[in-house]
């Protein structure tokens, strides 16, 4: 899509529609967007133009197409549109319960279930070492130890306090 305007040669020929019509969706795309060049355009209808649009709409064109829009729309009734599900025959449900028999005992034949439990397991047993870690090298006074650093950190903040009186002073 072209990002800059048109050129008055384009919109001559949009005007005479001697352009391609891919051109001509791009181009009333700009129109919508660019005010310079719908100004432009719309000072390329003259005079005769617009009295050929007089004669060819009726004189009461503006009251037929209110009395349009403000008729109330006519009531919608919702309709339920039923998804189309195929009641699977008696073959078709045997084909399916065969098929997922023959990929389960490949699977099985290939170790991959035997695989999938050896490596729960060993994630399990990862985990569980992991948490024996955590819980050996945790304090166990960790709340008194909480309260000693909060303690000590308000303290240090007071004699800091003092001393910016002092200092100011």
């Amino acid at each position: 899509m072209k990002q800059m305007h048109f050129s008055p040669d384009e919109w001559q020929d949009y005007k005479s529609k001697t352009i391609e019509p891919e051109l001509v969706v791009e181009m009333e795309a700009h129109l919508e967007l660019c005010e310079n060049c719908r100004e432009y355009f719309l000072k390329l209808i003259d005079e005769t133009e617009i009295k050929t649009a007089h004669d060819k709409i009726s004189v009461d064109f503006t009251d037929t197409l209110i009395k349009k829009i403000n008729q109330p729309a006519p009531a919608v009734i919702p309709v339920k549109i039923k998804p189309d599900r195929r009641k699977l025959n008696r073959r078709d449900l045997f084909a399916y319960y065969v098929t997922a028999a023959v990929i389960t005992l490949a699977l099985m034949s290939g170790g991959v279930f035997d695989s999938m439990v050896e490596k729960s397991m060993y994630l399990s047993q990862i985990c569980m070492l992991k948490s024996q870690h955590i819980e050996s090298t945790a304090n166990k006074d960790w709340d008194r130890q909480l309260m000693e650093d909060s303690s000590r950190m308000i303290r240090n903040f007071s004699i800091n306090k003092e001393r910016n009186v002092k200092d100011a002073k």
